[in-house]
């Protein structure tokens, strides 16, 4: 669920700004930016996501910050 409704969160703009654009829209530069910081946001999340679903990365992560 956790998985799908980040993805859903991050893709889903810029699938409704394609659409806009593909039916002759013209989106402000606002929007255009909101939309690729959505998109761009992916990169933050997968390793958060990755962290908290698997306990071997759990253990590790704490491991390395005991350093």
């Amino acid at each position: 669920m956790i998985i799908i409704g980040v993805f859903l969160l991050c893709y889903l703009p810029l699938w409704i700004l394609a659409c806009y654009l593909a039916f002759g829209g013209e989106p402000s530069s606002e929007a255009i930016l909101a939309t690729h910081c959505f998109y761009a946001s992916i990169m933050v999340w997968n390793p958060i996501i990755y962290s908290i679903r698997k306990k071997e990365f759990r253990k590790a992560a704490r491991k390395l910050l005991k350093l």
